[in-house]
């Protein structure tokens, strides 16, 4: 959206529409400078103010423009309950996470799916894939996997290292794996208790199950707090993720 026109080029404008409006009798002349001429030209400095006014609104409201401000987007997160990182966070990011809480549930259906989890992740600006703890168990069946049985196939690539602890600790070569299960603070997570049955547990990470993706820190708690609101309530989220 252009910026809104000048004042005084907005009067002008008023001023030749109002001329059109008028028959074309002798009894409407408009000469420049005339009685009617001057009334609406006063007329016109309260219009043009109410259509910049309207304007403004506008840009205001809707995040699709440059004129949407880093005020404007704190109104919006506000409003929208977003837990924003404010200002270290950039502008582009959070009007990303702004239009996608707008737009949502939209019309889609099967919104506990993973498929739709994920594309609402992206949407919101992070670059994260969803994986299901569905694998093949090579015998024409399905099983789980634990964190330990994916990412020990890093170990190739040295984010494995030797020293890992496992499960609750949940720490990969000075990785921290991290859960999501009802907590926006992922220290309040660290003690929930998975047990052995992993089929409501699922992964995200980078464009493989066994990569790790990068989101920001400063949107760290945005991201969980979406990560809560998406997934079915009854599921916790392994985060494959450097948060840096």
């Amino acid at each position: 959206m252009a910026k809104a026109p000048s004042q005084s080029y907005l009067q002008d404008k008023i001023r030749q529409a109002t001329r059109l409006l008028y028959p074309r009798a002798r009894a409407f002349k408009l000469p420049i400078g005339g009685d009617f001429d001057r009334l609406h030209k006063a007329l016109s400095i309260s219009e043009a103010k109410m259509y910049r006014e309207a304007m403004l609104i506008l840009d205001s409201a809707i995040a699709d423009s440059s004129n949407f401000t880093a005020d404007d987007a704190t109104h919006w997160e506000r409003v929208l309950a977003i837990y924003s990182g404010g200002s270290s966070v950039p502008l582009a990011d959070r009007i990303l996470a702004i239009n996608r809480k707008i737009a949502h549930p939209s019309t889609a259906k099967p919104r506990q799916n993973y498929r739709y989890v994920e594309a609402q992740l992206r949407a919101a600006g992070f670059d994260v894939y969803l994986y299901e703890n569905k694998f093949s168990d090579g015998l024409g069946g399905f099983t789980t996997k634990t964190p330990d049985e994916i990412l020990g196939t890093l170990s190739s690539t040295g984010v494995h290292e030797d020293a890992t602890e496992h499960e609750d600790g949940l720490e990969f070569g000075g990785l921290a794996i991290a859960k999501v299960a009802n907590w926006i603070d992922e220290v309040e997570d660290d003690t929930f208790d998975i047990g052995s049955d992993y089929r409501s547990t699922f992964y995200i990470a980078g464009s493989t199950v066994n990569s790790l993706a990068t989101v920001s820190a400063a949107r760290k708690n945005e991201f969980r707090q979406l990560v809560l609101q998406l997934k079915p309530s009854q599921t916790v989220a392994f985060l494959f993720i450097n948060f840096t």
